[in-house]
């Protein structure tokens, strides 16, 4: 039973996610962030990397006819450095503006928009080599050199293929010109970047799949932490059951103190006592303020008899009333004739009570 309570079996509760989430502990591949890096740089290369080539090189050959100047000055050569600058950052801020994005979509992708400030407080336990050793020499460790050999084999076999038909061009391209050259090594450098950023997808999406698998086994709660949340939530059955008493005993404390406020009090004889009150400015129908069984009615009944107020014997009334209305809600249409009834008889008996209630 001991071994039982203390395996962790059972899935994690809404709290326990909340918390680890807060955290900053989620399911999360860093595979797919870099799959997304790879595939938004190529692609934006692929789409811009000429009019990027066309700036760098206007940047370039601005800068050679600036230095060909023979008046040189210091202000003249910090004018090229930012001239240099800002051609270069024209020509790579498409590319830095994809990777930006690449890297925030794959985090919103896996985890949502989640911002936490645990991952920033001090952890003097990562300096422990000890720990880092253990981390290495662990079933995980050895998870993650598996991965990192299969991505290396992968990732090899793809640049393989990309590159060897390519080969047999080395021969053509020593008399080829420069932009031919460059041309076509950029349409190959991309060519090969897609085709890696491809493969690197897939191997995200398979090890998005372990570590929420493996994030999921990690949270997994023992029998007795469940109880403990659940006791933690809801409080202890102790606490609760104090809490209802308290509760009765503060409506039993309004009901008694609104007993000598009634118009008359219905009961059956003992066993059921129902108060009503009416005031017919203020309301509809008469109004149930009070009502109980057995010694609950007895305490009813001395309390009105204490108050002057009438106690009329009607033993249906009685438990009709206290079976169909709750307490503080006005009688029903189908109660009105017999109310009507008990009312009139207690007006006639009390010309006061009735002067009262007009």
């Amino acid at each position: 039973m001991a071994s039982e309570q203390g395996e962790r079996t059972e899935a994690a509760t809404p709290r326990r996610r909340q918390e680890a989430r807060a955290k900053g502990q989620v399911a999360r591949s860093p595979e797919l962030v870099s799959a997304l890096l790879i595939l938004g740089t190529f692609g934006a290369l692929a789409l811009g990397g000429a009019a990027m080539g066309q700036g760098l090189m206007a940047g370039m050959t601005s800068g050679l006819r600036l230095g060909g100047r023979a008046d040189l000055h210091p202000e003249a050569v910090r004018g090229m450095f930012l001239s240099a600058a800002w051609w270069f950052a024209r020509a790579a801020l498409p590319l830095l503006a994809v990777g930006a994005a690449a890297g925030v979509l794959a985090n919103v992708v896996q985890v949502g928009f989640q911002v936490t400030t645990e991952a920033l407080t001090p952890n003097w336990a990562r300096f422990n080599p000890l720990n880092g050793l253990k981390g290495i020499l662990s079933s995980r460790g050895a998870v993650e050199l598996g991965k990192a050999l299969i991505k290396l084999s992968i990732v090899g076999a793809v640049t393989y293929k990309t590159l060897a038909p390519e080969w047999s061009r080395f021969p053509e391209l020593a008399q080829a010109g420069p932009w031919q050259v460059v041309a076509w090594q950029g349409s190959l450098v991309i060519r090969l970047g897609l085709r890696v950023g491809g493969v690197y997808c897939l191997l995200a999406v398979a090890d998005y799949l372990y570590q929420r698998w493996r994030f999921e086994r990690g949270l997994r709660m023992t029998k007795a932490e469940v109880a403990e949340e659940a006791k933690q939530q809801e409080g202890s059955p102790q606490i609760r059951a104090r809490v209802r008493s308290l509760q009765r005993d503060r409506a039993m404390r309004r009901m008694m103190e609104a007993v000598p406020k009634a118009t008359v009090v219905v009961v059956n004889p003992v066993h059921v006592a129902v108060a009503l009150r009416y005031d017919p400015a203020a309301m509809r129908a008469p109004r149930v303020v009070a009502k109980g069984k057995r010694l609950v009615a007895q305490r009813i009944v001395a309390a009105a008899r204490a108050a002057g107020v009438p106690v009329v014997q009607d033993i249906p009334l009685a438990r009709a009333l206290a079976k169909a209305v709750e307490v503080g809600a006005e009688i029903p249409s189908a109660f009105y004739r017999a109310v009507a009834q008990i009312l009139a008889y207690v007006f006639a008996r009390d010309p006061h009570r009735a002067a009262a209630a007009r």
